[in-house]
């Protein structure tokens, strides 16, 4: 019988994509929470346009956190996750005021977690960093893109 050689030798210890990784991880969930902190930690939430589409979403988590199923014991043209995020929200902060902002810096760390690992493993990181700080400032910025 044959044995089959293989063509680079096992090294000892990390391997040079591992130590990659965790750079990008290190840097792009850091960020993020710098961007969760900022709009969790004041536990309110301040708006002046877009106030009917607001009361929408707390009305939602209030009726989640109530024991209620979005589209079995209320109706919604919107999806459940619409709701289920302003409800962990409010689970977390325990205020309404801290529903929406709680619920969108999970939001963010979620999104970093998985900027960090399909960035990381695709990008150099002169471009990689740039466009994930650029991702998770759109994901946290509470306005909507393109609006005045």
């Amino acid at each position: 019988m044959t044995q089959a050689v293989r063509s680079m030798p096992e090294q000892e210890g990390a391997s040079p994509r591992a130590g990659r990784q965790y750079i990008w991880w290190t840097a792009i969930v850091s960020f993020a929470l710098v961007l969760s902190a900022l709009l969790a930690l004041p536990n309110q939430t301040i708006t002046s346009k877009y106030v009917n589409d607001l009361f929408v979403f707390l009305d939602g988590a209030h009726r989640i956190w109530s024991g209620q199923v979005p589209n079995v014991d209320f109706h919604t043209s919107l999806g459940a996750l619409t709701f289920y995020i302003p409800a962990a929200g409010y689970g977390l902060s325990g205020r309404m005021g801290g529903a929406m902002p709680v619920g969108m810096a999970i939001v963010i760390l979620l999104f970093a977690a998985v900027a960090a690992e399909i960035l990381g493993s695709r990008m150099h990181k002169a471009l990689g960093l740039p466009l994930a700080a650029f991702l998770l400032l759109l994901v946290a910025a509470p306005a909507i893109p393109g609006r005045r």
